[in-house]
């Protein structure tokens, strides 16, 4: 089930953003202090820019991977929480009831969170 890797790979990419985040608003706050705490702060900051992106692109790839999957599970969450598809129109496509696709929505769901609670979040 790729969409449980793509979750992962979300979650630390919004873990690394708020630290982004953090640290510039840091940088920003301490504008009159000393130079070699600033350029610390600037290295961390170019730091957290690299992680940024390769983990932008690892995401890319992943959900690229992910529209490019067969499996149910992963169609499902590509079209429900990538694509941003209704729940009938992702039955329709799927060929499932519609109770039938709340109900892998739902385990899904639970996959995710359990998956969350694992990474702690998924912080860093």
């Amino acid at each position: 089930m790729l969409y449980l890797a793509y979750e992962r790979l979300k979650r630390n990419y919004h873990g690394t953003q708020r630290e982004l985040d953090a640290a510039i608003s840091e940088k920003q706050s301490k504008i009159g202090t000393r130079a070699a705490g600033k350029q610390r702060l600037e290295a961390r900051i170019e730091e957290l820019k690299g992680i940024l992106a390769e983990r932008a692109d690892l995401l890319k790839a992943k959900e690229a991977e992910l529209k490019a999957s067969k499996d149910v599970y992963d169609r499902i969450y590509r079209m429900r929480y990538i694509d941003r598809e209704k729940v009938r129109a992702i039955a329709r496509r799927v060929g499932y009831s519609e109770p039938q696709t709340y109900r892998l929505l739902k385990e899904i769901q639970t996959n995710v969170n359990r998956v969350n609670d694992d990474t702690g979040g998924g912080e860093g």
